[in-house]
């Protein structure tokens, strides 16, 4: 398990709250699909990415998941997300129970547009992805340890935005101390 990882592990809160300022983003991704007018390779090994999305704290969350159906997300949701929180999403049919589960849930249609009237958006998910499949392409295929490198993602991602002129060489130095 890497710093990373463990540093993830113990500094684990829930995003969100019942605020409604506190707004939330969910999507998924699939990793290791990449094709386009049916040209190119398609890796046995696809991965779905989920990822949540703090939009005030500017933390988030990630992991592999095998499927995005219901069953694999929903319990996810429940202990990534406080109860109550304002969670916006595509319109995919896995998050139609959100308002059910007690969270005030709003949709945009990716087909139609990007940002609704009501400011209804999931562009900074989207923004993470792109930045993130840059990331895992520069690194010529990372088929051994895919989570260790989504985990330093997410902790470059979560501590950049907290620290002091982002200096984020000081913090891992901290952290390296905190862990060991």
């Amino acid at each position: 398990m890497t710093l990373c990882s463990t540093y993830l592990i113990k500094n684990n809160t829930k995003l969100g709250g019942p605020n409604p300022v506190l707004i939330s983003e969910l999507d998924e991704t699939m990793l290791g699909a990449k094709q386009k007018y049916n040209r190119g390779y398609i890796r046995s090994t696809k991965q779905w990415l989920f990822v949540a999305i703090d939009r005030q704290m500017r933390k988030c969350k990630m992991c592999l998941v095998h499927n995005h159906k219901r069953p694999t997300l929903a319990p996810i949701i429940r202990n990534w997300i406080h109860v109550g929180s304002t969670i916006h999403t595509g319109q995919a049919r896995v998050y139609a129970n959100l308002n059910t589960m007690n969270y005030n849930h709003f949709t945009v249609c990716l087909k139609e547009n990007f940002v609704k009237a009501d400011c209804t958006h999931t562009n900074i998910a989207e923004n993470m992805f792109g930045h993130l499949k840059t990331h895992l392409r520069s690194m010529c295929g990372t088929k051994t340890d895919q989570a260790g490198h989504i985990d330093e993602f997410v902790y470059r991602w979560n501590r950049t935005k907290g620290a002091p002129n982002n200096d984020l060489f000081t913090l891992f130095l901290a952290d390296i101390a905190a862990v060991y």
